[in-house]
């Protein structure tokens, strides 16, 4: 009598679609949007991350809007979440194209220079130079120079002490160095 028991409570606590529950990644490349969304609600920053880049650029069955890919880059950076080769090189950063998101200002997300470079100054603090991509070896310092050169030194004094204050309350924002 125990063995059954035991399953039928194992039963009850197991979710649906327990033992087949897809991942973040497996979600995002079949395009289940309610399985990622679910996961990214959830707290799984590799979730926020795909959510992020398929209302970025409009894909995965998602419309295009920036305020809501600002929301979960946002949600991804501040778990300290990167998409890394099996070097440890990065190959995709929330930081940066959070930055690149506030530096633009399109689709429902206002321009906000200070944020922007306070976002690539993480970038670039994270040191993603090392990104994986042959078009962007130098791409956080790049776009942080670019910025800079737009901006007043009383911006560029608020997006560092932004900076400060985001890595002070977030220390995860900072990825560790090996």
């Amino acid at each position: 009598m125990k063995k059954p028991m035991i399953a039928l409570i194992a039963l009850c606590l197991c979710p649906v679609g327990c033992g087949n529950s897809k991942t973040a990644e497996e979600a995002a490349q079949d395009g289940d949007i309610p399985a990622l969304k679910r996961m990214a609600e959830n707290g799984d920053a590799e979730a926020q991350y795909h959510l992020a880049e398929g209302y970025g650029d409009g894909v995965k069955g998602l419309e295009w809007d920036h305020e809501e890919a600002a929301k979960w880059y946002r949600k991804a950076a501040e778990q300290g979440f990167n998409v890394l080769d099996a070097s440890g090189r990065t190959l995709y950063d929330p930081a940066h194209w959070l930055a690149v998101l506030y530096k633009d200002g399109r689709q429902g997300l206002k321009q906000d220079l200070v944020a922007a470079y306070a976002w690539h100054t993480i970038s670039e603090t994270n040191d993603h130079s090392n990104i994986a991509h042959p078009w962007s070896p130098s791409e956080p310092k790049r776009h942080l120079r670019e910025l800079a050169e737009k901006m007043t030194p009383e911006q560029i004094s608020k997006g560092q002490e932004l900076f400060s204050e985001m890595i002070k309350k977030n220390p995860k924002l900072i990825r560790k160095k090996d």
